[in-house]
């Protein structure tokens, strides 16, 4: 079964403190967030995997990445596909078993299945009782 995780956001922010308005935009991201300082990312350093990139973004790998609101939605796209596949087959009938009574004969008052056992009496052995004697 698919995992469903929230996206994973890289916001990044001009400086080493985000101010009012970054706080604001990252706090309508519905996924979840990892802030980075856009000033200190080398383009040529290895790109952190996330989902979609948001605020301050970095010249570089990072600008080919999706934004957050198309990652976000993807994410969406995938919950409604998954829900869409819920009850999409109806349930296998079950196999009805045979019916006890069919291996009865007339007037047989031994429970089916037990006209075979050790004690050749066709009783159902109790429990904790002694094996039957040939």
């Amino acid at each position: 079964m698919k995992v469903l995780k929230q996206p994973f956001i890289l916001f990044f922010i001009a400086g080493v403190k985000p101010t009012p308005e970054e706080l604001k935009a990252v706090s309508l991201i519905q996924g979840r967030i990892g802030m980075r300082n856009a000033s200190r990312v080398n383009p040529e350093d290895k790109a952190e995997p996330c989902d979609g990139v948001a605020g301050s973004v970095p010249e570089g790998f990072y600008r080919k990445l999706p934004t957050a609101d198309e990652a976000i939605a993807r994410f969406r796209k995938s919950v409604e596909d998954a829900a869409n596949l819920v009850g999409d087959k109806p349930a296998p009938k079950p196999k009805t078993p045979p019916k006890p009574e069919a291996d009865k004969k007339d007037g047989d008052k031994t429970p089916a299945g037990f006209d075979n056992l050790p004690g050749g009496d066709g009783k159902p052995p109790a429990w904790g009782s002694p094996p039957a004697k040939k």
